[in-house]
């Protein structure tokens, strides 16, 4: 035998993610000669399991990366990675706050009410997502922070806002 395991990954794929879905990690890893004898799966720098599922809301936008390593009985090792984004719409965003809503993170409804409202005034004028639009955006997240949005919740709006304006 000096052939190493089969690495194949499944999900996730090299493509771009919302904050607001969950990534199942699906890898198959095969060795048909001696068998595998350790396998190890990391998303970034931390260990996961196949079939776990990542929740994206608690992962910071941009690039991520899934890696799997394997050996054989004999010896014989393999590793491979693939590469993809986590970003931001606005539509995700208004998916970010009704999470944060729920999680207590928005502490007061007609908050959560009003950021909606103003990111959906903003989808509504689509050709006009304009950097000042996006600015006053975050001047009311600053209004309601920290009275009515904690740390985690205007940290995480405000990187969503950030990535709009940039990308």
């Amino acid at each position: 035998d000096i052939t190493p395991p089969t690495i194949d990954i499944i999900s996730p794929q090299a493509k771009d993610y919302l904050r607001s879905e969950t990534l199942p990690i699906n890898i198959s890893i095969t060795d048909s000669e001696s068998g595998v004898f350790s396998s190890e799966i990391k998303f970034d720098d931390r260990m996961v399991n196949n079939g776990d599922n990542v929740d994206l809301f608690f992962e910071k936008l941009g690039g991520h990366q899934i890696s799997a390593n394997a050996s054989d009985f004999v010896g014989n090792a393999t590793s491979t990675e693939i590469q993809f984004r986590i970003i931001a719409t606005i539509q995700s965003t208004k998916s970010d706050i009704e999470r944060a809503y729920s999680l207590g993170w928005i502490n007061k409804k007609s908050v959560k009410n009003t950021l909606i409202k103003k990111l959906e005034n903003i989808a509504n004028h689509n050709r006009d997502i304009t950097q000042k639009t996006l600015k006053t955006f975050l001047a009311e997240l600053e209004r309601e922070y920290p009275k009515h949005i904690n740390d985690q919740a205007f940290n995480l709006l405000k990187e969503d806002i950030n990535w709009l304006l940039n990308n």
